[in-house]
């Protein structure tokens, strides 16, 4: 229960914070870039994006969100209460897994259509984003 109540205060700091925004703009123009590629590169580049980019927005969203809480003094917070680490780790996996999960549904669609195997394709989205989990269990 906590964890929800964790992901919802989540989704609403990274939306006030523009998060989703500039994942827009960004997937918007891998979209304008995809659509200018004939089918067939357009859908080997188009893996070659998608499947990484998961991470990547990890990666890159992790250190923004990182310094907005340090500023916010959110972190501090958090030692106070009975909220588990693993907890707010969790939440955090599964809000930037939901923003790359829908980035990357979007390109698929408006660029490779119906050569797209979607459950391979949510599957290997899902796989990419917990790769960013284990890698921040580990340190």
């Amino acid at each position: 229960m906590r964890i929800i109540t964790v992901l919802k205060h989540d989704l609403r700091f990274q939306f006030r914070h523009k998060f989703y925004h500039v994942y827009l703009i960004i997937s918007l123009i891998y979209i304008a870039l995809l659509l200018n590629l004939p089918g067939d590169l357009r859908t080997f580049i188009a893996g070659i994006i998608i499947f990484p980019d998961p991470s990547m927005l990890g990666f890159t969203f992790i250190s923004a969100i990182i310094l907005l809480e340090k500023e916010n003094n959110i972190l501090e917070s958090l030692f106070v209460t009975p909220l588990k680490l693993d907890e707010y780790i969790i939440a955090k996996l599964i809000s930037l897994g939901l923003i790359s999960l829908f980035s990357s549904l979007f390109i698929a669609i408006a660029t490779i259509q119906s050569r797209v195997n979607y459950f391979l394709l949510i599957s290997g989205i899902i796989l990419a984003a917990l790769t960013l989990f284990i890698v921040l269990q580990q340190q």
